[in-house]
């Protein structure tokens, strides 16, 4: 009698269980800081006219993200992903205007960079945690004999929706600071990471309890943070390379022109669309399948380059 009452709940899928709501709010969550890298380097270049210090200032976003985001997610490991990200949001929002108004300030360039670093240190880190949410419910709302193949399809889904904010991230930087202003796109996630990061914090699988953590979400003790891959390293730098060379170019050819400064945000979310629709075939592939494009990606990315940037001799020295 049992067997029967609870077979219906069973079959439920992982999108009944969320909810269609937490996946919109989960990826739109993530856009801004798709949008952060490429939108710092908008605009530093734009109002201060120097790609050095564009550059500089990109890079201390992704240092602040790199030192910070491990402490975050031990935060919310011991805490509970809600008072965290509610914290976040309010922080990295007020950092992104805070920036705008030192960048076209008569604030010296350490002030600058000392501010890109704290964009970085605020960056909420909404993909891993709604990865970590997905997890939880699948482990413990679903038949042990479905879990392995929902998790499987739940993680190219993840892998997927963090290609496609990449894709669509730089590309709404380029629209914006195109045809508004260099600041419009940090406006932007300001108002995406206020609006959209809280709501991902507010939501009710925020306060989820699982097995191993107490009423309010929090975790008893805490576990040791496993280190990147190098072979994510490797792409970031080649992602750095080529959207400062995408930006160097633009400047050149279009001699600073404030109207077009956002072009190489256009051109660097093209480059995303292979990525996400490679994550998207994952599922259907068979496991020694994913190495062969994935050590593709790293040469093709290099040749396009060298063949769409031929003047990258600019940028050394």
């Amino acid at each position: 009698m049992s067997h029967s009452v609870s077979s219906p709940a069973s079959e439920r899928s992982l999108l009944q269980i969320a909810g269609l709501p937490y996946f919109l709010i989960a990826f739109v969550a993530r856009l801004p800081f798709a949008m952060m890298v490429v939108g710092v380097l908008t605009v530093v270049v734009s109002a201060r006219g120097s790609l050095s210090v564009g550059g500089l200032t990109s890079a201390a976003v992704g240092v602040g993200t790199a030192i910070f985001g491990p402490l975050l997610g031990a935060a919310a490991d011991r805490f509970g992903q809600r008072p965290v990200l509610v914290v976040l949001a309010l922080a990295n929002g007020t950092m992104l205007a805070v920036f705008g108004l030192i960048v076209y300030g008569d604030a010296s360039d350490a002030l600058v960079l000392l501010a890109g670093f704290g964009i970085g240190a605020t960056a909420p880190q909404v993909a891993p945690m709604s990865r970590s949410r997905l997890v939880t419910m699948i482990s413990e709302r679903m038949p042990a004999s479905r879990q392995a193949r929902t998790v499987s399809g739940t993680m190219a889904y993840e892998s997927a929706a963090d290609e496609m904010v990449f894709v669509f991230g730089p590309f709404i930087v380029g629209l914006f600071a195109s045809l508004i202003a260099p600041w419009a796109p940090l406006a932007g996630a300001a108002a995406l990471t206020v609006l959209f990061v809280g709501a991902f914090a507010l939501h009710p699988s925020g306060k989820h309890i699982a097995l191993a953590r107490g009423r309010t979400g929090r975790r008893p003790r805490r576990h040791p943070i496993s280190s990147a891959r190098p072979a994510r390293r490797g792409r970031g730098h080649l992602r750095g390379r080529l959207v400062l060379r995408l930006d160097a170019d633009v400047a050149d050819g279009l001699h600073g022109r404030a109207r077009r400064a956002g072009a190489g945000g256009l051109l660097y979310g093209v480059m995303g669309i292979g990525s996400a629709l490679l994550a998207l075939g994952s599922p259907g592939s068979r496991r020694g399948s994913h190495c062969a494009p994935a050590g593709w990606s790293s040469p093709s990315s290099c040749c396009w380059a060298r063949s769409c940037c031929p003047s990258s001799r600019h940028l050394r020295g």
